[in-house]
């Protein structure tokens, strides 16, 4: 008498694929992320003035202090 096999449970197979495209979703964000941290900065408009922070010099205390 020969013993038919029981059918696999697709779970395994499933779970690995479903696995496998988050892995991939999640390192395309990474790398989008990235790419937008390295992106140029955007210019200012032409009307706007453009003014950097003074840094504070060491010896001097801020009034108030």
């Amino acid at each position: 008498m020969t013993t038919t096999r029981q059918p696999r449970c697709p779970l395994p197979r499933r779970a690995i694929r479903a696995l496998r495209r988050l892995n991939d979703e999640l390192l395309a964000c990474g790398q989008a992320m990235a790419r937008s941290a390295r992106a140029p900065q955007p210019r200012p408009q032409a009307g706007q003035a453009v003014t950097a922070p003074h840094p504070a010099s060491p010896g001097k205390v801020p009034a108030g202090v």
